[in-house]
């Protein structure tokens, strides 16, 4: 049985534990939080697509060779970055799977070859959340679906956000799409980098930001840096444990209902049922339009309520002086 003293693994990347014991793996968990330290922050504070009125280009940081980054002009957030004095927000920056670009570089680099995606939310003021995945210049898939309004009153008010540690509907049809390849954290850690470096990127689809100065941006990851700190830290203290924990997982049969794990013991799977995907406008695939979008069941795991880890804000980082 799970001790709720049990400390919580996070390690940015790998493994994720939720206070109430939600279990979240993969290469962008663990870069954003609740945590009350980063609630002034830009960048590490969990978020959901669906309070978005934005739109991202985007394209996976391994196929960003410096060529192709030197050829086009991209500025990197975390080349703005002083790494010596500010190596962990530095780090965070460039661990993401994921750099936005600017909306006019975009359709070159898939020209170019560079697998990419453009991913918008009520950006026109009609709540629709649209991906379109392109490669060679041409639209390979798109989706594009409405989303009611988040008003409480709404019966399917919550349906685009995370219910009780299930993935939202904008996740699964994310993953689902790509092939897993993006996922909404993907999404809005790769976004938060961007308008770090660039005020006003994406706004109502606005193509290009304005440029911040080094300075500025080095102050708004201060806040970043002093908690992510302490993060990576524990991380690597955590790491036997968590590479443990999470072979255990994989490891598991296909129809397994539980899983003894190292820290936690036993772990629980959680069956998500295919989701038939309600007010679709828009599907394509493989250059060939569908009509309907049922989305497969799957499953996640649990492992019951943890202590949580809270990094704590450093008196010497006062928040009221910072720039704004």
């Amino acid at each position: 049985m799970t001790n709720p003293r049990d400390p919580q693994l996070w390690w940015p990347g790998v493994v994720y534990v939720t206070p109430p014991g939600d279990v979240m793996l993969g290469r962008s968990v663990g870069y954003a939080t609740h945590t009350d330290a980063l609630r002034d922050s830009i960048c590490g504070r969990r978020s959901a697509l669906a309070y978005w009125t934005h739109t991202a280009w985007l394209v996976p940081r391994a196929a960003l060779g410096e060529e192709l980054v030197a050829d086009h002009g991209i500025t990197l957030p975390e080349a703005l970055i002083d790494s010596s004095r500010q190596r962990y927000a530095h780090r965070w920056l460039a661990e993401q799977p994921f750099v936005a670009v600017s909306g006019t570089t975009w359709p070159r680099l898939t020209a170019d070859g560079a697998p990419g995606y453009r991913v918008a939310f009520d950006a026109t003021g009609d709540r629709v959340f649209r991906v379109d995945a392109y490669r060679d210049g041409a639209i390979e898939s798109a989706l594009a679906f409405r989303v009611p309004s988040l008003s409480p009153r709404a019966a399917d008010s919550m349906a685009s956000l995370d219910h009780d540690g299930d993935p939202s509907t904008i996740d699964r049809a994310l993953r689902w799409l790509s092939a897993g390849t993006l996922d909404e954290a993907a999404v809005l850690n790769a976004f938060d980098a961007r308008r770090l470096i660039e005020d006003g990127y994406g706004y109502r689809e606005a193509l290009e930001g304005e440029l911040e100065s080094m300075s500025k941006i080095a102050d708004e990851v201060a806040l970043l840096d002093q908690v992510y700190r302490q993060v990576f830290a524990r991380a690597g203290a955590m790491q036997p444990d968590a590479e443990a924990f999470v072979e255990c997982l994989n490891a598991a049969a296909s129809d397994a209902t539980e899983v003894g794990t190292p820290l936690y013991g036993a772990a629980r799977r959680i069956t998500i049922a295919p989701l038939a995907v309600p007010h679709l406008e828009r599907l394509v695939l493989a250059e060939r339009e569908e009509p309907e979008l049922l989305l497969p069941g799957e499953s996640r795991w649990s492992v019951g309520p943890v202590e949580a880890f809270r990094p704590a804000l450093p008196k010497t980082l006062n928040r009221s002086t910072r720039v704004r």
